[in-house]
């Protein structure tokens, strides 16, 4: 069993699905924005939301 791959299977179909929080990817980060603080509530609520939202758009940047 490759268990980093369904891990990540796991954590992103459950974003995907907002089976969390009842949030959904989507509703946050979509082809019209790139709201990724406020995304932060689909996982756990705003806890490191600015930091986590300051990564995702450095990464976002080098894409």
């Amino acid at each position: 069993m490759n268990w980093p791959a369904l891990s990540v299977f796991v954590i992103v179909d459950g974003m995907l699905r907002g089976v969390y929080t009842g949030h959904r990817l989507n509703e946050f980060v979509n082809g019209n924005k790139e709201d990724f603080f406020n995304a932060r509530q689909i996982i756990n609520g705003h806890d490191r939301a600015q930091k986590i939202a300051d990564q995702a758009n450095e990464w976002l940047e080098q894409l």
